[in-house]
C-alpha cells in the first residue's frame, strides 16, 4: 500500500429477466443538513443513563443521525486480538465538521476507550460529508496484535444535490487512517453501503437509487479496488428495491444478505429474505437463496415481513444475517400473521444448503415509540434492529432488538437480548439490558463477534442519545454520546459471586441503626442461592462493616446455572427484641450475571446523605493578539470598537457565579496586544470542587468582523479548580481567533527557508542523513503552499509535484533548502499551515509506505504563517520538525488551519 492511486476493474455482466411484481418500496432514510454544534450549546441534562448493562459512553457525536439505520454495523469485534472499535461521525472541536468520520477502539472488552489520532478521511478529501458509516477488523494473519488489523470503513456520501456518493478508506494499526477515497458514480447510489471481509479480502457493497441493481467492491490493499456487478444481482433480479443486510464469510465462503422485493412471491407484501454466496472471494456470485417461512414447521402462519412502521406508504423492514460452524445460513427478522394482527421476532435458518427450518425468538408489537412518531428519525427509523452475532466458534449466538418494555405500556423502548447455542431447542428469555423507564433507547447496534474468555461469552450493545438528557423527548440535532457495554450472556460454569452493598450512614444519623443493630438481605433470591428455609426471610446473607466507613457489604454465590435470572430483594435492619425494620421503598431488582454480578451501591431507603464542597477561585486571565491587531477587514483587530471575552465557566453544571468583568482590557500601552481581566468562579453543587473542571473559552465581539463569529477554532479549553479561595494566574495565552481578511491587491515576493540541522524522521523518530537528501518538498492549506486539500488521491510522493499538490525546494547551501514564489494578485489572505516533507534513499519504506513522506509534524501540527495582503515581500524561516523556530519566527498558536481555507 505505498502508493493509492485506485484502479478500477470493473466487471459487468448481462442480468437475466424475471416477472415483475407491484410492491410497496423502502422507506428512505433520512440525511440531516451536518452542522456543526455552536461552541455554546449547554444541554438539556447533565445526566448519564442508569442501565442493567454496564455502557460506557464512548466518544460524542455532532447529533443523533450517524447510526440512524438498523442494517448497519458501525461495532465491529475481533475475537483473535479481542480488539473492539467503533466508527461515527464527528463533532467539533475534535472533528472538523458532523460528516468527518473518527473511530473509538478498546482493547479491554469495552471497559475503556481511545480516540483514533486521525479522521477517516485525515484531510485527503475533497469533501467531509459522510453519513451512515460501517466498519469492520480484518485479521489476515490471525495476529493477536492490534497493529496488524485492517479496520476498513465504507460510508454513504452526500453529494451535491443529495445522496449519491459512496466513500471508503482503511487504517492500517487502528491509530490513524491510511487511505480514503469518494466513489461518485455513476449510479446515483443509495444510503446503505455495508462492509465486511473474509480472510485475505475486504468488501463493500451498495444499492442505488436508479433501479434495482446492487454493486459489489473488493480489495486486498487498497492498492487495487476492483467493481464487481454480478449477473444475479442485476436490476431484474427484485421487482421494487432492496434492503442490504451486509455480508459474513467462513471457511473460504462470503455470504451476503437481502431483504427485497424477490421475483419470487412468498406472502403478502411482496418482499422476502434471501442471501447469495460466492467461493472465490466475491469474484463471482450465486443466485439468491430465498426461504419460504410458510412451509417451515413453526412458522406457517406467518403472511408477511413485519413491516414495523404503519400507516405510510413505504415499508420498513428489520433483520440480519449470520453463518454456523457447518457453513448454514442462519436469518433473524421480523413476521406477521395478518390474520390475527400478531407479529414475532423469527429465526430462519439452513439445516443442509437450501434446507431451512425456524423458530419464534419473541412475539412483538406496534406500540413501540420509535421516534418516527415525533418526527426524530435520528433514532426512530431505525426500528426494532433486529442483530445476530456469533462467538468465534459459531456455535453459539446472540440476537439483539429494541422494543417497548411493558413497563411503560409498551411504549416507550429497551433494549433486549436473547441466546441459543447451536445444539439448543429454543431460544432463551429476553434479559432487558436498558431497563431505563424514563428513556425511550429506539436505536441500537450489536457487534456481529461475541468475545469469549475462560469465564463467559460477551456481546457487545451499543446504543446512542442526547447528551445529558435521560428523558424520553430528544433533541436528533444536539450533541449525541455512544454508549457501549459489554454484557456476559453464557457462562462456562461454578458459581456466581453476587455483592450486595448499603451506605446507612444517614440510618446511624437518624437513630435507626444503633450499634449492635445488623442489616440483611431478603428476596427471592435466596432458595437458588442455597437457603433451606426459603424467601423473604431469616439472616443467612448478613452483611458488615469491615473499615467503618458506614457501607455494609457481603458477597455470596448462586450457581451458574441460574445465570440470566431476574431477581428481587430488599435490605432490613435487625436488631432484637425490636420487630424488623424492612426498607420501606419498592423491591430491588437484579439480574444474575457472569462473571460476577455486583450491586449498585445505594443508600438504605435511597436515603443519602448530600455531600457538597464547593471551591472558589480567582482566576487572572492574559491574551496575546499581537499578531492580528489591525490585520483584518475594517482594521479588526481594533481596540477602538473591537472586544476580547472569556465566555463560559459557568456553561452547564461544572460552575457558577462568575464574578468580574469578562471583558479584557490593555492596562500597559509598551504592549499594546496584551489584555487581561480577572475573574472569581465557584464550582457548581454536585461538583466535587477542588480538582473538577469546567469549560471556557475565548471569542472576539462583534462576531460579523471575525472568523468563526470569533469564537476560537478548535478549542477547548478548562479550567481545574484548585484549593478554595486561591488565586491562579494562567500563563499567557494566544487566542485561537482571526479577524476576516481582505484579498491581495498587489503581488507578493514569498519566499519558504527551511534548515535541515538534526532533522529527524518522525515516523520512527530516527535521524535523517543529510547528505543524502534527495528531496524537500512542502504542501499546505493552499495552492501557492501545495495544497493537499484539493487532491482526491494523493501518492504523497514526489510525482505529486506534476499537479501541483507539494512545492519541491531547492538546495541553496549546506543544509538550507528554499522554496520560491509570486503570489499573485486576488490571493485570500488569512492564516495558513504547513507541513515539510524530506525524501532520502529507505524513507518510502518507513510507516510501511503509509504516508513515508509526511514525515515532519504529527497529525493536526502545522507551521502556520499570517498573509495580510499588506506585505510586498515575505520571507519565512524555518527549522524542520519545529512548528515555531529557535528564531521565534511568528506563529499563531495551534491553530488547524484549515478552517481558514477559502
Amino acid at each position: 500500500m505505498k502508493k493509492f492511486s485506485v484502479l478500477f476493474a470493473v466487471l459487468t455482466f448481462i442480468s437475466t429477466t424475471f416477472a415483475q411484481e407491484v410492491v410497496k418500496q423502502k422507506a428512505p432514510l433520512r440525511t440531516d443538513e451536518g452542522n456543526t454544534v455552536s461552541q455554546s450549546y449547554v444541554p438539556s441534562g447533565n445526566n448519564s443513563p442508569v442501565t442493567a448493562a454496564n455502557y460506557v459512553a464512548v466518544d460524542t457525536m455532532a447529533n443523533s443521525f450517524g447510526p440512524a439505520a438498523n442494517t448497519l454495523n458501525p461495532l465491529a469485534y475481533d475475537p483473535i486480538s479481542k480488539v473492539l472499535a467503533v466508527v461515527h461521525r464527528g463533532k467539533s472541536p475534535y472533528a472538523v465538521s458532523s460528516g468527518e468520520l473518527w473511530w473509538n477502539y478498546s482493547t479491554d472488552l469495552g471497559i475503556s476507550w481511545h480516540r483514533s489520532n486521525t479522521s477517516v478521511q485525515n484531510g485527503t478529501l475533497s469533501q467531509n460529508s459522510a453519513r451512515y458509516p460501517n466498519m469492520t477488523l480484518a485479521n489476515y494473519t490471525n495476529s493477536i496484535n492490534m497493529t496488524d488489523l485492517l479496520g476498513a470503513f465504507s460510508w454513504p456520501e452526500l453529494s451535491t444535490t443529495g445522496l449519491g456518493w459512496l466513500g471508503y478508506g482503511v487504517s492500517e494499526g487502528l491509530l490513524q487512517s491510511a487511505f480514503a477515497n469518494l466513489e461518485q458514480g455513476p449510479p446515483t447510489y443509495g444510503s446503505n453501503v455495508p462492509t465486511f471481509s473474509d480472510n485475505s479480502w475486504i468488501f463493500w457493497c451498495a444499492d442505488n437509487l436508479s433501479d434495482n441493481s446492487i454493486r459489489l467492491w473488493r480489495t486486498q490493499d487498497y492498492s487495487t479496488v476492483e467493481v464487481i456487478d454480478p449477473p444475479t444481482w442485476g436490476t431484474t433480479r427484485w421487482t421494487n428495491g432492496n434492503i442490504l443486510l451486509g455480508g459474513v464469510s467462513h471457511n473460504g465462503v462470503v455470504y451476503v444478505g437481502v431483504i427485497g422485493s424477490y421475483t419470487e412471491e412468498i406472502g403478502a407484501g411482496g418482499w422476502e429474505i434471501g442471501y447469495s454466496k460466492s467461493t472465490d472471494h466475491g469474484a463471482t456470485w450465486s443466485d439468491w437463496f430465498v426461504p419460504d417461512w410458510r412451509t417451515i414447521p413453526g412458522l406457517t402462519n406467518f403472511t408477511e415481513l413485519w413491516d414495523w412502521k404503519v400507516g405510510d406508504t413505504y415499508v420498513s423492514y428489520s433483520g440480519d444475517i449470520q453463518v454456523d460452524d457447518n457453513g448454514n445460513v442462519h436469518f433473524v427478522t421480523g413476521l406477521t400473521d395478518s390474520v390475527i394482527l400478531q407479529n414475532a421476532i423469527v429465526e430462519i435458518y439452513e439445516t443442509a444448503p437450501n434446507v431451512w427450518a425456524g423458530k419464534v425468538i419473541t412475539v412483538a408489537h406496534d406500540n413501540s415509540k420509535y421516534g418516527y412518531e415525533d418526527n426524530t428519525p435520528g433514532l426512530g427509523q431505525t426500528g426494532p434492529s433486529i442483530m445476530m452475532a456469533a462467538n468465534k466458534n459459531r456455535d453459539f449466538f446472540a440476537v439483539q432488538y429494541s422494543i417497548g418494555s411493558p413497563e411503560t405500556q409498551d411504549s416507550l423502548c429497551d433494549l433486549y437480548v436473547h441466546t441459543r447455542a447451536l445444539s439448543d431447542a429454543n431460544w432463551s428469555g429476553s434479559t432487558n439490558l436498558t431497563e431505563t423507564n424514563t428513556m425511550n433507547e429506539d436505536g441500537c447496534h450489536l457487534a456481529p463477534y461475541i468475545a469469549s474468555n475462560t469465564s463467559a461469552d460477551y456481546i457487545f450493545s451499543m446504543f446512542w442519545y442526547e447528551q445529558g438528557n435521560t428523558t424520553p423527548t430528544i433533541d436528533q440535532t444536539a450533541p449525541s454520546v455512544i454508549w457501549v457495554a459489554p454484557y456476559a450472556v453464557r457462562s462456562a460454569g461454578g458459581d456466581i459471586p453476587i455483592t450486595f452493598q448499603v451506605d446507612m450512614s444517614v440510618q446511624m444519623f437518624e437513630g435507626n441503626f444503633p450499634p449492635g443493630a445488623n442489616v440483611v438481605v431478603r428476596g427471592d433470591f435466596q432458595t437458588d442461592a442455597g437457603d433451606p428455609n426459603g424467601l423473604w426471610q431469616g439472616n443467612m446473607f448478613q452483611l458488615s462493616d469491615t473499615d467503618d466507613d458506614s457501607i455494609y457489604t457481603g458477597t455470596f454465590q448462586i450457581p451458574s446455572n441460574f445465570v440470566g435470572n431476574n431477581y428481587i430483594f430488599k435490605y432490613v435492619i435487625v436488631n432484637p427484641p425490636a420487630g424488623d425494620n424492612w426498607e420501606s421503598i419498592n423491591n430491588r431488582p437484579f439480574t444474575l450475571t457472569s462473571p460476577e454480578t455486583v450491586i449498585p451501591l445505594d443508600c438504605f431507603n435511597h436515603d443519602c446523605p448530600v455531600v457538597y464542597n464547593p471551591v472558589t477561585n480567582t482566576i487572572i486571565f492574559t491574551a496575546d493578539i499581537s499578531g492580528i491587531l489591525g490585520v483584518g477587514i475594517g482594521g479588526a483587530f481594533d481596540p477602538n470598537q473591537d472586544s476580547l471575552l472569556v465566555m463560559g465557566l459557568d456553561w452547564g453544571l461544572d460552575g457558577w457565579n462568575v464574578i468580574g468583568n469578562r471583558k479584557l482590557e490593555n492596562a500597559d500601552p509598551f504592549h499594546p496586544g496584551i489584555y487581561t481581566t480577572t475573574l472569581m468562579v465557584t464550582s457548581f453543587i454536585g461538583a466535587t470542587g477542588e480538582g473538577d473542571s469546567t469549560e471556557w473559552i475565548f471569542r472576539a465581539f462583534p462576531g460579523s468582523r471575525f472568523e468563526d463569529l470569533g469564537w476560537e477554532s478548535n478549542i477547548d479549553r478548562w479550567y481545574v479548580y484548585g484549593p478554595d479561595s486561591i488565586t491562579n494566574s494562567l500563563p499567557t495565552i494566544i487566542p485561537q481567533i482571526a479577524p476576516n481578511f481582505q484579498v491581495s491587491t498587489n503581488p507578493i515576493d514569498f519566499t519558504l527557508n527551511v534548515d535541515m540541522t538534526g532533522a529527524v524522521n518522525r515516523h520512527n523518530g530516527e535521524p535523517i542523513p543529510l547528505d543524502s537528501i534527495e528531496f524537500v518538498i512542502v504542501t499546505g492549506t493552499t495552492q501557492f503552499l501545495g495544497s493537499y486539500y484539493h487532491n482526491p488521491s494523493p501518492c504523497y510522493c514526489i510525482d505529486d509535484t506534476a499537479f501541483g499538490y507539494i512545492k519541491a525546494l531547492t538546495h541553496i547551501s549546506e543544509n538550507i533548502w528554499s522554496y520560491h514564489t509570486t503570489i499573485p494578485i486576488g490571493q485570500h489572505c488569512g492564516i495558513f499551515g504547513y507541513k515539510f516533507g524530506v525524501i532520502y534513499p529507505g524513507s518510502d519504506t518507513i510507516s510501511s509506505g503509509f504516508n513515508s513522506l509526511m514525515n515532519e509534524l504529527p497529525y493536526g501540527v502545522y507551521h502556520n504563517i499570517l498573509l495580510t495582503g499588506l506585505q510586498n515581500t515575505l520571507v519565512i524561516n524555518n527549522w524542520f520538525g519545529y512548528p515555531v523556530p529557535p528564531d521565534n519566527v511568528e506563529q499563531i498558536e495551534n491553530l488547524i488551519p484549515d478552517r481558514f481555507i477559502f
